[in-house]
């Protein structure tokens, strides 16, 4: 006899295969699908409906559907956030980061670097990349100097935290700010400032904590006791603190 879940399961599977695969239309539909007959369905299936409304928003994103990705990924994010399930906290942090890369593909592209308009999506991306890549090439200064703009920014966003989803604050362009103070104190870091840069570090901790990131936690709280090991050691690590700035 044919187990139910099992069938469901593999329906799920091919569903994510199609979707590797590239094949968006089909995993569209077979999501869809899948969606349909699950919405009967007791409690249990509840984790797997918010997987379905995740695929079905990544698959309408790359079918150029923006208004039903966001509304599929929303919808998926905050399914998993009801769930109260530290397990699910994998698919919760997905979803978050592909809420942040629909909004980001629905603004126009005329809006980037557009000094009359908000920070964009897109100028946050492309701006945070940029500075990683600085800081790999032992350009901390530069980097520096693009990341703090982004924290100027972004700071102001914080005070709307704590009074909607956690998921999904007031101004989801909050997510990004962690990644910036984290970034900055890593800088500070390597150029030999610890005290600054434990500051930045434990201010990208803390906001982690508030808007519920666990990665975020436990990537900025293992820098700060390497930072406080190095500190203790009176050097950076890696001997590239004293690496020339181009």
């Amino acid at each position: 006899m044919t187990d139910p879940d099992e069938e469901l399961r593999e329906r799920i599977v091919t569903a994510n295969q199609l979707f590797e695969e590239g094949e968006f239309a089909a995993c569209y539909e077979a999501a869809h699908a899948l969606l349909d007959q699950l919405t009967a369905e007791v409690i249990r299936y509840e984790a797997w409906r918010a997987q379905l409304f995740g695929l079905i928003g990544k698959s309408a994103l790359q079918l150029s559907l923006s208004d039903e990705a966001l509304a599929a990924t929303r919808e998926a994010l905050h399914r998993v956030e009801a769930l109260n399930d530290d397990a699910l906290y994998p698919l919760l942090e997905g979803y978050r980061e592909n809420l942040l890369t629909v909004l980001a593909a629905r603004e126009p592209p005329e809006d980037l670097d557009d000094p009359s308009l908000p920070l964009s999506h897109r100028t946050i991306r492309r701006d945070i990349i940029r500075a990683q890549s600085l800081t790999d090439r032992f350009r901390f200064v530069r980097s520096i100097d693009v990341l703090e703009p982004l924290r100027d920014g972004l700071t102001p966003l914080t005070g709307g935290i704590g009074t909607s989803s956690s998921a999904e604050p007031d101004d989801v362009r909050v997510c990004y700010l962690p990644r910036v103070l984290g970034l900055l104190g890593l800088n500070w870091f390597l150029r030999g400032e610890p005290a600054q840069a434990t500051d930045l570090t434990a201010a990208a901790l803390e906001l982690s904590r508030r808007l519920g990131d666990l990665t975020g936690v436990r990537v900025y709280q293992t820098n700060l006791t390497q930072m406080g090991r190095a500190d203790a050691r009176n050097g950076a690590p890696f001997g590239v603190s004293g690496a020339p700035e181009e």
